[in-house]
């Protein structure tokens, strides 16, 4: 039992090192769907878009398989995105309404709310907790609720920690309730699947990656783009040198991706690839600077490296308007690349990105430009044929073409000799002004008519007659009010909004104070377990007071970490009151004074099992004495 109890510990030690998702991570990239798509549909897609884009090197599902799930009671509709040991994704909802058990887990569960809202209440909760739209519902590992999604509702569900622990609880109601064993053998199959070739990804993924540097160097290709998340920097390392090709003739950049402070990912990074220094390092994401202290802090560590020489050029990747002037107020060198999403489909949302860097003098580098080759048809998709036509060149090649123009550097793979044939002529051709007029206007409208698609109609629950008297759309049964949806912040709207971010900050002190308080809650049992297992030198007394004692001790040393979920700023959408910067340092002291309660709980009982040396009898081998007493018959002797 203490081998298994000291094995446990180790592994729950390592955990954070098999993480590829953070809790922070997630919640930007379903806020940025959010702000970007206006409706469920399109949240999901650019949801999966954005993911495949930022980890590359991971198996993103984008098969989209839909299966029902039955668990504790709710039913709804799931689509696995990602699945390990450690973590999985999902999207999970229900267009009907559901509600039912939480289970009690080994992860911590973080659901996303895409659409609508989701309730949920603890057994010694009076009142319940609300969870609209654009909000974050933390789940702690061990804690159980009952919740309940009144009506349409669709979140984006992350669970990090031991997920082999959980399966059972998705699986029982098949056996128990359903009897649905087609939708359990397609949710064991994908699950399997997911995990299985998470497993086996990493080896497979860096001998790609290997292969693809090594192929792109004999193809003439000198500028190498890598990053920490991919995790293929010692596979990009590894193919550098054993290329052959003179370090002075590559370019080689990765970026930071947090977790640790900046200088030891760089040194880390360096380490991998092999190299002396870098030609350019990136801040992955603006959210990342969090785990460095800060973005003044972050980008100050960035300045440090290039003046010591071991950077040529520092710069930031996915920074809008608003986070590169945050970045200017303290920066003592700007940035001199932005690596952001850029392509003509979605060239009406970033172009006032791409002019504000070239006011900065900051050169723009884009990723996800060929995207718009995969796109549905459109008069765009035929003027790109057009112009390959005119000009000799793929669809692909018109379109980097497209960036040459604009003095944008794209950042692209592929794997086919002829697309390397390919791109290579976009450095012979010239694109016309008119033509790339063309594609710019074509590409704005194209973002028109697929906004227009996705948002004409939704929901509108208020009596309003000006809206009710617009068209229903093609084949609807009317049965609720419609309106156009326009996002727009009306009074009443922003006063709404404000109401339900002040109901969130309240939420949030009260999860943080349920975090503080139970570790007291806790020490009852652990009081009781511990007197009945005696004072016995056994296995099992000995296990209960490692864990007690190894447990309150590495809390102690997580304090911020526990509390960090809370930190996360989900205000809804149009509120002017957030809560990014909730103060927790009551809860915090709370939560210090029953981890110090635990420890010393675990040390007396370590005592009293005659554990620990505080007995003077224990240190009698280490006495001298240079003096002989002598006692005679009578005497009394005090032994100390």
């Amino acid at each position: 039992m203490g081998i298994f109890c000291v094995i446990g510990s180790v592994l729950e030690g390592m955990l954070d090192r098999f993480y590829i998702f953070s809790p922070e991570q997630l919640n930007e990239v379903a806020q940025n769907a959010l702000a970007r798509q206006s409706d469920t549909r399109g949240v999901i897609d650019d949801i999966v878009r954005q993911l495949k884009v930022s980890h590359p090197g991971r198996t993103i599902n984008t098969r989209e398989e839909w299966v029902f799930n039955n668990a504790g009671g709710a039913m709804g509709s799931m689509y696995i995105i990602h699945a390990s040991i450690t973590e999985y994704l999902i999207i999970f909802g229900t267009a009907l309404g559901t509600e039912g058990h939480t289970g009690r887990h080994t992860a911590d569960d973080y659901f996303h709310i895409l659409e609508g809202e989701q309730w949920a209440y603890e057994a010694d909760s009076l009142t319940k907790e609300v969870y609209p739209a654009g909000s974050v519902h933390h789940l702690q590992r061990g804690v159980v609720k009952q919740y309940r999604m009144p009506d349409t509702c669709w979140a984006m569900e992350y669970a990090r920690g031991w997920i082999p622990p959980m399966l059972p609880f998705g699986y029982a109601d098949t056996f128990f309730s359903t009897l649905d064993i087609q939708t359990l053998w397609h949710t064991s199959v994908i699950t399997g699947r997911e995990i299985i070739a998470n497993l086996l990804h990493a080896s497979l993924f860096k001998q790609s990656a290997y292969d693809g540097v090594r192929q792109a160097l004999n193809k003439g290709v000198r500028h190498i783009d890598t990053a920490q998340i991919y995790g293929n920097e010692d596979s990009v390392g590894q193919a550098l040198k054993d290329s052959g090709v003179s370090r002075s003739e590559l370019f080689i950049a990765t970026k930071y991706g947090g977790g640790r402070d900046v200088r030891s990912e760089f040194n880390d990074s360096l380490r991998k690839l092999q190299l002396e220094y870098l030609d350019l390092y990136i801040v992955h994401w603006p959210k990342v600077v969090e785990q460095s202290g800060g973005l003044a802090a972050t980008w100050s560590e960035f300045e440090k490296l290039k003046s010591e020489g071991l950077v040529k050029h520092i710069g930031v990747s996915n920074f809008d308007n608003n986070d590169l002037d945050e970045l200017l107020k303290t920066a003592k060198e700007y940035p001199e690349v932005n690596q952001i999403e850029l392509g003509p489909t979605c060239w009406k949302k970033v172009e006032h990105i791409y002019k504000r860097n070239a006011e900065l003098g900051i050169v723009v580098e884009a990723y996800g430009a060929l995207a718009a080759l995969t796109s549905p048809k459109s008069d765009l998709d035929n003027l790109f044929s057009q112009l390959g036509e005119k000009y000799g060149l793929s669809k692909g090649a018109i379109i980097l073409l497209w960036l040459k123009s604009h003095k944008i550097v794209a950042v692209t793979t592929t794997s086919k000799d002829e697309r390397f044939e390919e791109y290579n002529k976009v450095y012979a051709s010239t694109l016309e002004e008119v033509d790339g007029e063309a594609i710019s206007k074509l590409g704005k409208q194209y973002l028109d008519i697929v906004t227009s698609m996705t948002s004409d109609w939704s929901l509108n629950y208020l009596n309003n007659a000006a809206e009710q008297a617009k068209s229903d759309p093609p084949g609807y049964i009317p049965n609720q009010p419609l309106r156009k949806s326009r996002r727009n912040n009306t009074l009443e709207q922003t006063h709404e909004a404000n109401k339900k971010s002040l109901e969130l900050s309240a939420i949030k002190h009260n999860k943080a104070w349920e975090t503080a308080i139970a570790p007291g809650k806790a020490m009852f049992t652990t009081a009781f377990m511990m007197y009945m297992s005696g004072s016995s030198i056994q296995i099992f007394s000995i296990s209960i007071v490692f864990m007690t004692i190894w447990n309150a001790l590495k809390s102690l040393t997580k304090i911020n970490t526990t509390f960090k979920p809370f930190q996360i700023s989900n205000a809804p959408p149009g509120a002017t009151l957030t809560h990014a910067e909730l103060d927790f340092t009551p809860q915090k002291l709370a939560f210090v004074a029953c981890q110090v309660a635990a420890l010393a709980l675990g040390l007396y009982k370590a005592d009293t099992m005659g554990l620990l040396p505080s007995r003077p009898s224990d240190w009698i081998e280490f006495w001298r004495s240079d003096i002989l007493t002598t006692f005679t018959p009578g005497s009394v002797h005090p032994l100390y």
